[in-house]
């Protein structure tokens, strides 16, 4: 089960609880309070929103520098092409920017 199904489950299952101990305030469990069970749900929701806030920033970024990959790679396969153009596809200026040298091909 993927992690946000497993989070919404549990933050489900701790609501079904809290409903419960609410509504029945003479409740004792063990090493556990109502406050306490409440916090750690307020904080996991926090945690959750903070996430889903960072995975929009993330998926923002991403498709952003995808964009700038594309952009500069077809700008550096034309200019290329262009000092192949120019200075010819066997020569050394081809070579340094990223060619291979027809005398270099099998």
């Amino acid at each position: 089960m993927p992690e946000e199904l497993q989070t919404k489950q549990l933050r489900d299952d701790a609501a079904r609880i809290i409903t419960v101990w609410r509504g029945n305030p003479d409740l004792k469990v063990k090493n556990l309070t109502l406050a306490e069970l409440e916090a750690d749900d307020t904080a996991l929701a926090a945690d959750e929103a903070e996430l889903s806030a960072l995975r929009d920033q993330l998926t923002t970024v991403l498709n952003r520098r995808n964009d700038r990959r594309k952009t500069l790679r077809k700008k550096v396969v034309a200019g290329r092409a262009g000092i192949k153009g120019y200075f010819g596809s066997d020569s050394s200026e081809y070579e340094r920017a990223g060619g291979t040298r027809d005398s270099e091909r099998k």
